[in-house]
């Protein structure tokens, strides 16, 4: 069975001046192997982060949540059949005296479901799914950060794969999205390993007051080789490059090989002993 239902943003941006109404929207869809009518309820949470892994907290409020407040629903619950499309749309009405940087909050969708249903996030015996608002209140907002580490490893024992992470800290008073790409090479053939005929540019939002560790795992890599790894991160207007040789190498490698220069060692020690022997029977 599919998925209980769908919604579509995960997430969206909205700028957004004090004294002023906006509108935005999310779509909710159940697909056709749906089992009977879909009974939605949807609701405003605040939306934060517990740690540098961006844990989500969507209970805690915060003064970055004070948009909570601010959101209305147009049609908070409603029915859904099979195959049916929906758009709800949500007005955002921003004081006159809101404060100036970022404000976040989701528009959380929940629903009962069948017991076998395999996707979204389970609460008690409902399943809920979140679009998460970055919103930005014009005014006095103080853009402030930087990438405290753009790691690449050095060495590594996974099979096919490794990961290269990055640490970034926003000091600031609005999210900040830090854009991260990365290259692997052959070190020998100068063959481009990652990517493979796109861009892999992504970028990653950065919330005000925290610290993000960012983790991307490189895939399909050669099991073993020597390469060249460069992760280019570009945040606030500054670029922090970083390009590495990292040694792939799989475990069961490491064992033989160690298990090779243990047997050759013994093998050389055999000898030594058995000339020092036939020596002395001279």
């Amino acid at each position: 069975m599919s998925s209980a239902f769908t919604i579509f943003p995960m997430s969206q941006e909205m700028l957004l001046e004090s004294g002023y109404v906006y509108e935005g929207s999310i779509s909710i869809s159940v697909p056709s192997d749906a089992e009977g009518d879909f009974h939605y309820e949807a609701s405003v949470t605040p939306y934060s982060v517990l740690d540098s892994d961006y844990t989500a907290d969507l209970t805690s409020v915060t003064n970055w949540s004070q948009i909570v407040n601010w959101i209305t629903i147009d049609e908070p619950t409603g029915t859904l059949k099979p195959n049916e499309s929906k758009t709800l749309t949500f007005k955002v009405n921003v004081p006159m005296d809101a404060p100036a940087g970022g404000q976040y909050a989701t528009i959380a969708i929940r629903s009962k479901a069948p017991e076998n249903a395999n996707e979204g996030v389970r609460i008690g015996d409902s399943f809920e799914m979140a679009s998460v608002v970055f919103a930005s209140i014009k005014g006095n907002t103080l853009r402030e950060g930087e990438v405290v580490e753009n790691n690449i490893p050095a060495f590594v024992t996974n099979n096919n794969s490794a990961n290269v992470s990055a640490l970034i800290t926003n000091n600031g008073n609005v999210h900040e999205t830090a854009l991260i790409a990365i290259s692997v090479k052959n070190s020998l053939s100068g063959e481009v390993i990652f990517p493979q005929g796109k861009n892999e540019t992504f970028g990653e939002i950065i919330m005000p007051g925290t610290s993000r560790y960012i983790s991307r795992n490189i895939s399909n890599l050669p099991g073993i080789g020597i390469f060249e790894v460069t992760q280019n991160i570009t945040y606030l207007g500054e670029t922090s490059y970083n390009t590495s040789t990292m040694f792939l190498c799989p475990t069961w490698f490491i064992i033989l090989f160690i298990l090779t220069i243990g047997a050759v060692i013994g093998t050389l020690a055999g000898l030594i002993v058995r000339r020092k022997n036939k020596a002395k029977c001279l």
